[in-house]
């Protein structure tokens, strides 16, 4: 049977004091570790890459925005997924946010836009 003195309130009684744990030594143990430090390696490489395609995709893009001639790339139902200033601005919009995934039926008005796509779907 517990005895509270007079210093201790029923809280502090009732909580069992802390332990630190020590890992066990085994193979168990090795095992766990060389996992994890082959994934801290395997973070720090990906860490690594992800730094290297973000300097790629900042060239890239500063490239396709300086030229002027209109660059665009559309997926297979006619949407922008890409384009450049130049394509930007003959389009009649402002910024990318105003084109990325529309069609030209989205953006242009008339018959003319719905011919266009029926010929370059076949």
């Amino acid at each position: 049977m517990n005895v509270i003195s007079d210093n201790e309130n029923l809280l502090s009684a009732s909580v069992p004091p802390e332990r630190k744990e020590e890992p066990a030594n085994g193979p168990e143990n090795s095992d766990v570790a060389k996992i994890n430090a082959q994934l801290e390696r395997e973070n720090a490489r990906l860490a690594q890459e992800n730094v290297r395609l973000a300097q790629k995709y900042d060239l890239l893009r500063t490239l396709i925005d300086s030229l002027p001639d209109n660059i665009f790339v559309k997926d297979r139902k006619s949407r922008f997924l890409v384009n450049n200033l130049a394509h930007v601005q003959t389009l009649g919009a402002t910024n990318q946010d105003e084109v990325l995934g529309k069609s030209d039926l989205d953006i242009f008005k008339g018959n003319w836009p719905a011919s266009i796509m029926r010929m370059t779907s076949l």
